[in-house]
């Protein structure tokens, strides 16, 4: 399948699903469609969504320092309904802009409304509806980027890469946090579902492909972005594991209900990735790569 094709699938996705994500999935508080990454028994559950938003400020104010000057500019690449655009204004006011890219309209909706209805302590935050292998921006317009839970709808890992070079300024920061292929496992020995717990979250989840680490670091480093951190969360996530022979019944029974709404195939594809990730099958990985001069220039 096409890009454009692919980019298609992943739209009706979230178009169908964004609203119900934030009604039923804790997701409206926090603002946030992305996982929850435990530090402690006792954390609540906003507290641990924003983890990865802690984290970004973390890296953000370490590039770009402690009080933004120079108006700097950050791009989120799937933005979603803007939560994390939004938690970094409000945790790190300063003179920067932030331009979020989402590929749903409904989330550009969400996330529009909310920037008109309340004041952000920043210069300027914007939201557009669109492609982000084709951001309506020139060249070398931002000084870091990140991509939370969207690099994986890539339906060509590579051209994201490509795109995000042109993106960034040399010297500037691409955080990504997504599932990665786990190609040297230590979880459970290999089991004969192991293949297709990979396909059922792949395809309800409308992830076109999955990189391995090492594969990622080389499509990347081939754009001249270099991993200079990463962290495996997997450990801080709570998994819910289903025992694997009813979990396939379910599955079965839905398979007829996937067509009408996307929410069961979302629901299907939650349950696959508790077994990819039980399973040692996948890692969450937050990397931070930096952009480096072309030699050749």
């Amino acid at each position: 399948m096409n890009g454009a094709g692919h980019a298609g699938i992943v739209r009706r996705y979230y178009d169908q699903t964004t609203r119900l994500f934030m009604r039923f999935g804790g997701a409206n508080a926090a603002y946030a469609i992305h996982r929850a990454v435990w530090t402690s028994p006792s954390e609540s559950f906003e507290s641990a969504i924003n983890h990865t938003n802690r984290e970004l400020v973390r890296c953000l104010r370490d590039h770009l320092g402690t009080q933004a000057t120079g108006h700097p500019r950050i791009v989120d690449l799937g933005c979603g309904i803007g939560g994390s655009l939004f938690f970094l204004a409000n945790e790190w006011p300063g003179s920067w802009s932030g331009l979020g890219v989402t590929i749903s309209q409904t989330q550009a909706q969400v996330a529009q409304k909310r920037l008109k209805s309340t004041s952000w302590p920043i210069a300027n935050l914007a939201i557009c509806y669109g492609d982000y292998l084709h951001v309506p921006c020139v060249d070398q317009s931002f000084e870091a980027a990140y991509a939370i839970e969207s690099y994986c709808h890539a339906p060509d890992p590579e051209a994201f890469f490509a795109e995000v070079k042109r993106l960034l300024k040399p010297g500037g920061r691409l955080i990504i946090c997504d599932d990665f292929v786990e190609t040297n496992r230590s979880g459970p020995a290999p089991g004969k579902d192991d293949d297709f717990w990979l396909r059922v979250y792949l395809d309800c989840w409308r992830v076109p492909n999955l990189t391995s680490l090492q594969q990622t670091r080389q499509l990347a480093a081939g754009h001249g972005l270099f991993v200079i951190e990463q962290t495996d969360l997997s450990a801080k996530l709570r998994l819910r594991v289903m025992p694997s022979a009813p979990t396939r019944m379910l599955i079965a029974a839905a398979t007829t209900l996937m067509r009408s709404h996307e929410i069961v195939p979302s629901m299907i594809g939650s349950i696959a990735l508790q077994h990819c990730l039980y399973r040692g099958l996948i890692k969450y990985r937050f990397l931070v790569f930096e952009s480096q001069p072309d030699i050749n220039r």
